[in-house]
């Protein structure tokens, strides 16, 4: 914000008040822009906090679609990661048990469409039940693929 304008040996030299601190500094003239800031620091430290959220210009709304599962934003959330997301399978769950998940269960997607988060697609197992299910479906996709290799060796003989 520029305080005033005076006259400087080479030109006009605004004195603006820092937006972040509040500091008078000297400006030239023909560098004020919208936002004044003392130095980068002060710049930074205003921009994480007037670009984060629902300022941001990437907001989508707290939903996020990472690795294939959707995230939703619940800062308050005991099993919420770093960023204070959590899997939206997790809270469809959640929502029927009517409680939080506990330490080892997970939510398993049925069809294995990661971001299918309809509650039929969705079973709660524990840790050792999902990896059986998982090594079962490791081994029929096996199968499977050795399968194809024979019917496409049949239709090129």
């Amino acid at each position: 914000m520029i305080k005033e304008v005076i006259k400087g040996k080479h030109g006009k030299i605004a004195i603006c008040i820092c937006d972040y601190c509040g500091k008078k500094f000297k400006r030239a003239y023909s560098n004020v822009k919208r936002n004044q800031f003392c130095n980068k620091t002060c710049f930074y430290k205003w921009f994480s906090i007037n670009h984060r959220g629902k300022k941001h210009h990437g907001w989508k709304g707290g939903r996020v679609k990472s690795q294939g599962y959707i995230f939703i934003l619940k800062p308050n959330h005991p099993n919420r990661n770093t960023n204070n997301y959590v899997r939206e399978h997790h809270l469809v769950m959640e929502k029927y048990l009517g409680r939080y998940l506990k330490l080892g269960e997970i939510v398993h997607h049925i069809n294995g469409i990661k971001d299918d988060n309809r509650f039929e697609n969705l079973q709660l197992l524990n840790r050792k039940e999902h990896e059986k299910l998982f090594h079962e479906l490791y081994r029929e996709n096996m199968n499977l693929k050795e399968e194809i290799k024979k019917l496409k060796l049949q239709l090129v003989s």
